[in-house]
């Protein structure tokens, strides 16, 4: 009989980094006392699935969400892999995939049982 047990890890984050007071000034904020909670949060930097060359301020929730769902199938493919990689093992090999991760409610669409995964999770 075998047990279950965990082979490896795997984590990812977006590709851009951004500094507090670049996310205040992306958000449109103006006010001093408003930066100066940005800057006094204890944060360096945010890792954002924004493509800063195209973000705009204006994007629809249908946009931002479907923006968080390509973000969020692109990192936790990638996060899968690395782990697939260090543990020597192939999307086939697993029985049973566990994802853990970190958003607030109001900003987190549903992203289970995506039909991307698979396709993904086999390049």
């Amino acid at each position: 009989m075998t047990h279950p047990r965990i082979l490896a890890l795997g984590t990812a984050n977006p590709r851009h980094r951004f500094t507090q007071e670049e996310i205040y000034r992306m958000a449109g904020y103006q006010s001093p006392h408003i930066l100066e909670i940005f800057l006094h949060s204890d944060i360096d930097y945010r890792h954002l699935y924004i493509d800063p060359e195209n973000y705009s301020r204006d994007e629809t929730s249908d946009q931002l969400n479907a923006r968080f769902l390509r973000g969020a199938m692109e990192i936790g493919c990638l996060a899968t892999r690395r782990c697939l990689i260090d543990a020597g093992l192939s999307g086939r090999d697993v029985d049973l995939f566990g994802l853990c991760a970190r958003a607030s409610r109001a900003a987190r669409p549903d992203a289970g049982r995506r039909d991307l995964l698979g396709e993904l999770l086999h390049r």
